[in-house]
């Protein structure tokens, strides 16, 4: 042992005598993790996918058979039909119609069946009350009489004037007038289970003039409610059965918005709740409701559903809101000026007669489509030039689908075949250029939209997660900032969390600067590092977008 102490002696004493200096230790960066932090609106950690579905949607079919005159045409929008009992508080629109000339003649057989019942009716009761009355008294006179005669007999008999055949006949007699009276009064009795009779025709006429008036008024059929019609299943001049659907029809304003969320998610929402909808390419949220809440979860998926209801609205195509074509008269269809044996190319020209001929106080007129060639396709969210031009209505008419209704023209005005006249101007205008733009729904059944189930959007802003953020106190901490080989701590202040997200700003003067778009702040080892630390960034991910 005191061997070992010496040999270690002399080893330190050989050390301090030696006059070489120790090498300081050598000190590596420490590895770090980093987000680079851009502003952004963080909706992607709260928002939800949902699918847009119909608030109602119905088959259409008719309550009578016959031939379809008239259907609307696919995307065509109606106003639907309320009634209330007979009342009707709002007529609604056509969506089709069956030919009712059939109806009008079962009806009109209806109403003649019942004005003969009537009558025969009128009849009876002026034979009851007029004929049957004067049969009687006549009938109860001559038995009255013949009563007489009998007892006069009878007198005469006793008395030897008159012989027993005499008061045989007599008898005879009285029992004839006795019978005439008995059957005047079945008569009667039989007259008024006549008019009773009348009376059960006449209710059954009435009950089948009702049937045929309605039957009549079946043959046009309204827009059961307010909304679009998406599919047709038989066109114009085709057989419609009772019960058949014929179209079908979605209604268009509002429109549900089904979500899957967590158990969690669907806890914290309650019916009535306001939530913020997006659609793909637009910024601005659209606001819409809860109005169920699934009870029982899905068992492939444990989520719950939970639906929204949302308005809807039609914009213009391709054009902006700020868009000073907004305020411009606008159509969304042309037709071509044409003739009805257009092979030929002889005969008269043809216009729409609805929504194309219009009327004035100097006779009727079209819009004629002048800026733009014949070949010249008209594009969503054009401006053309318009011209009105005379024209003279001839006697012909053209139905065409179903749909158009095409009346020929005596004088085209100067118009060539080929001519484009613009539809459904409105009669007030008195403009040069029209829009040519269609207008579509916003939401439409099938689309996939974002919802963030808060009334409240998140604020745009530098979000960092809340791993990297050392808290002092419920709105306030610090971050690491890498700052070029080495970190800062940079103290916050803590607006709002979205998801596992804080929204911070940087609450010292000093070091604000460092917190901007594009900055990495550090993800692990924050509770080690120093302000100051030299650190090398071994991953970089970004954060919200």
């Amino acid at each position: 042992m005191q061997r070992t102490a010496w040999i270690a002696t002399l080893l330190l004493a050989g050390a301090a005598c030696d006059g070489r200096k120790t090498a300081p230790p050598v000190v590596y960066p420490r590895p770090v993790k980093v987000m680079v932090v851009s502003e952004a609106t963080p909706l992607r950690p709260v928002e939800v996918s949902g699918s847009v579905t119909p608030w109602r949607e119905q088959d259409i079919a008719f309550e009578v058979t016959g031939r379809v005159e008239m259907i609307a045409d696919r995307q065509t929008y109606l106003l639907g039909r309320w009634k209330e009992g007979t009342k009707i508080r709002k007529a609604g629109e056509v969506l089709a119609r069956i030919d009712s000339e059939p109806f009008q003649i079962a009806r009109d057989t209806a109403q003649a069946n019942l004005s003969v019942s009537q009558r025969e009716l009128t009849a009876a009761n002026v034979e009851l009350e007029r004929v049957f009355p004067a049969r009687l008294k006549v009938a109860e006179v001559q038995l009255v009489r013949a009563e007489a005669e009998l007892k006069r007999k009878i007198q005469a008999f006793d008395d030897n004037a008159v012989a027993e055949i005499e008061v045989i006949r007599s008898t005879a007699d009285r029992d004839t007038r006795k019978a005439e009276v008995e059957q005047v009064n079945a008569a009667i009795e039989q007259q008024k289970a006549k008019i009773e009779a009348i009376k059960a025709s006449i209710a059954q006429a009435r009950e089948q003039v009702r049937q045929a008036e309605y039957d009549l008024e079946r043959c046009t059929l309204y827009a059961p409610f307010d909304g679009e019609v998406s599919d047709l299943f038989i066109v114009a001049g085709g057989h419609a059965r009772v019960g058949e659907r014929v179209a079908h029809m979605i209604m268009m304003d509002p429109m549900r918005v089904n979500v899957a969320v967590s158990a969690e998610t669907a806890r914290a929402i309650g019916v009535g709740d306001s939530v913020n909808l997006f659609l793909q390419g637009s910024e601005k949220p659209r606001l819409a409701s809860v109005i169920e809440i699934a009870t029982a979860a899905d068992p492939k998926t444990r989520t719950f559903r939970v639906s929204l209801m949302a308005r809807n609205q039609r914009r213009l195509v391709d054009i902006p809101l700020d868009d000073p074509r907004q305020k411009a008269t606008r159509i969304d269809f042309v037709l071509y000026l044409s003739r009805e044996d257009f092979r030929s190319g002889v005969g008269p020209m043809y216009v729409e007669e609805v929504r194309a001929l219009r009327k004035d106080t100097d006779g009727y007129y079209v819009w004629h489509i002048s800026g733009a060639g014949q070949n010249q396709s008209l594009q969503s969210g054009s401006m053309v030039a318009v011209t009105k031009v005379r024209v003279v209505p001839g006697e012909e008419l053209v139905q065409r689908g179903g749909i158009f209704r095409f009346r020929s023209l005596k004088d085209a005005g100067g118009l060539k075949e080929g001519a484009r006249i613009a539809l459904d101007v409105p009669d007030d205008f008195a403009g040069t250029e029209l829009l040519v733009a269609k207008k579509e729904w916003m939401l439409k059944a099938g689309q996939v939209v974002s919802a963030v189930l808060s009334a409240d959007v998140p604020q745009r802003g530098l979000y960092v997660p809340m791993g990297s953020v050392i808290a002092q106190s419920q709105d306030a901490g610090a971050v690491f900032l890498v700052d070029g080989d080495v970190v800062r701590r940079v103290p916050v202040s803590i607006h709002a969390s979205v998801g596992a997200y804080f929204r911070v700003e940087a609450s010292d003067e000093s070091t604000a600067p460092l917190l901007k778009d594009g900055c990495q702040v550090v993800l692990d080892y924050i509770h080690f590092l120093r302000d100051g630390e030299q650190v090398k960034v071994t991953r970089s991910i970004k954060g919200i977008q």
